[in-house]
């Protein structure tokens, strides 16, 4: 695409070791100028069922992330068809959970191998891969500083159980027949998302849905988040979008809407890797340094790091009474550094022309 370097960035093929001593295959794309040093953060999309297989290809939009130092990832696990049909049979069934260990296994390797850090891990992932992330989040969240479950498959249990669904009876060909198998019933139920949420700690999460989705039906992601809030233990944001106009279960038709969808999606995980508020410290950190003299400079930011710290919930704002208080008090303060600044700035100038 126009303006497009490839020079820019690495595109990487690396394995991590999954629980079993399977290779599991990552593929990442990455700045080339960013440090592999522990500090970035990592999107690491998964699906992992139906024997469909991801393969890197080129997304425009992906550059989003990657050109604002998001390393975009994906985790090649069991239950897709990536390395053929073993690959698939070791994902199903009976052993539906190696898809579960094979992404945490993906997730550790990248910390290890200084990609990432615990905690700086965003799981994106729709439908099947939602009941990844769903089954992961119970198993290991506190890799994730976000996750992104879309029309997710979080009640796997009910609706295995459930032989009215037109979809349920060939479904079972991937998951068992709970009705039929108590030894099947006994193991979904033991890693079924919305069966096993406790009482921890959970990251902020995007769940998105539609009434209209005759795949994965709406009470799914809305029964699950329910249930979320009721037993969780953070104060982190666990958002539930359920569209109420026509969308199916690949979202609204038409490329803007998609494309809106998407933004959407973006906006929550750069708003909660934080990179938001740095690109705005880039950008007046360099309008400072070309103006002003180097004690103004300082003496600004840290004033206003002061009432950021004060004030920290500017990054959760939300439209209510207390919320805009704390914004105006913020507002208040920083324009008070600025000014302060300026007042610096000018007692400078004033006595080195006077010297």
């Amino acid at each position: 695409p126009s303006g497009h370097d490839p020079n820019k960035y690495v595109v990487e093929r690396i394995k991590a070791k999954s629980h079993d001593g399977r290779m599991i295959p990552i593929s990442l794309v990455r700045l080339k100028s960013s440090k592999q040093d522990g500090t970035s953060k990592i999107l690491l999309y998964a699906y992992g069922a139906y024997k469909h297989s991801v393969s890197p290809s080129f997304s425009a939009s992906r550059f989003c992330l990657v050109d604002r130092g998001i390393t975009f990832a994906i985790a090649h696990i069991r239950g897709g068809g990536d390395l053929g049909d073993n690959w698939h049979t070791e994902g199903k069934k009976k052993l539906k959970k190696n898809t579960f260990h094979d992404y945490i296994a993906c997730a550790n390797h990248l910390i290890e191998q200084r990609y990432t850090h615990k905690g700086g891990l965003c799981f994106y992932g729709g439908s099947a891969g939602g009941l990844t992330g769903g089954s992961v989040a119970n198993m290991a969240p506190e890799l994730f500083f976000a996750m992104l479950l879309l029309v997710p498959f979080v009640d796997t249990m009910t609706t295995m159980l459930n032989e009215k669904l037109p979809l349920t009876p060939a479904e079972w060909e991937l998951w068992g027949n709970p009705i039929k198998s108590k030894e099947y019933f006994d193991y979904i139920l033991s890693y079924s998302p919305y069966n096993n949420l406790g009482k921890k700690k959970y990251p902020p999460m995007l769940i998105t849905s539609s009434i209209f989705d005759n795949r994965v039906l709406y009470s799914e992601p809305v029964k699950y988040i329910a249930k979320l809030r009721d037993v969780k233990e953070d104060d982190n944001e666990q958002l539930l979008k359920c569209k109420m106009e026509a969308a199916g279960h690949g979202g609204m038709s038409g490329r803007d809407n998609a494309i809106k969808e998407l933004a959407e999606e973006y906006s929550f995980i750069l708003k909660n890797a934080k990179i938001w508020i740095m690109e705005i410290k880039e950008k007046f950190d360099w309008y400072c340094r070309s103006t002003w003299s180097k004690s103004a400079y300082n003496t600004l930011w840290c004033l206003i790091g002061c009432s950021i710290g004060d004030f920290g919930t500017i990054y959760y704002f939300q439209i209510t009474p207390h919320s805009l208080s704390v914004f105006l008090v913020m507002l208040i303060a920083i324009i008070n550094g600025i000014i302060t600044s300026i007042i610096l700035e000018t007692i400078i100038l004033f006595r080195q022309k006077f010297k």
